[in-house]
């Protein structure tokens, strides 16, 4: 029998501990639990920003759970067009280091590509991820794309933006 979790846990530890189940065994049931733990913990006020970035390092989404994310996010401060110039707007911050997803004009076309294919999920852009020094400031920019609906979601600064495709 597994070790138990004791109750005095932080919720992050529970909710990290439980992504990482649902990566590692094919569990349906628990899978359809974990979502229903989202939409419980941002209908308690939790943070939506810090739930959804721990939910961004689940493998795979069904379209249900994206749908979820969406219900529950808040709604966009602005509608943007996917031109480099409103995708670098909606990255304020990209580091020059070697820790980032990539150079930002290779980013933003990728984004762009991906935007334009319409390749449902969550996509992960990352400023600064130090794999050395976790206290490096990492700007994580997080995609959600349903459809045609694609949300733009500025973790550290707690935005949301929605981008529209003609």
């Amino acid at each position: 029998m597994e070790p138990c979790l004791h109750l005095n846990i932080p919720v992050e530890s529970m909710v990290r501990k439980l992504i990482l189940t649902c990566n590692q065994e094919c569990q349906p049931i628990l899978r359809n639990q974990a979502f229903s733990l989202f939409r419980l913990l941002c209908e308690m006020g939790f943070d939506f920003y810090q739930v959804l970035q721990l939910y961004a390092k689940l493998e795979r989404f069904s379209e249900e759970e994206i749908h979820v994310i969406l219900q529950m996010s808040p709604p966009p401060k602005a509608a943007l067009r996917p031109t480099s110039k409103d995708i670098r707007m909606a990255m304020p911050r990209w580091t020059p280091t070697k820790y980032h997803t990539g150079p930002i004009d290779e980013v933003v076309k990728e984004i762009q590509i991906t935007m334009a294919e319409k390749e449902q999920g969550i996509h992960a852009y990352n400023s600064n991820l130090n794999p050395k020094n976790r206290r490096s400031l990492n700007d994580l920019y997080l995609m959600v794309i349903d459809g045609d609906d694609i949300w733009w979601y500025d973790i550290n600064r707690r935005s949301t933006y929605q981008f529209i495709i003609e």
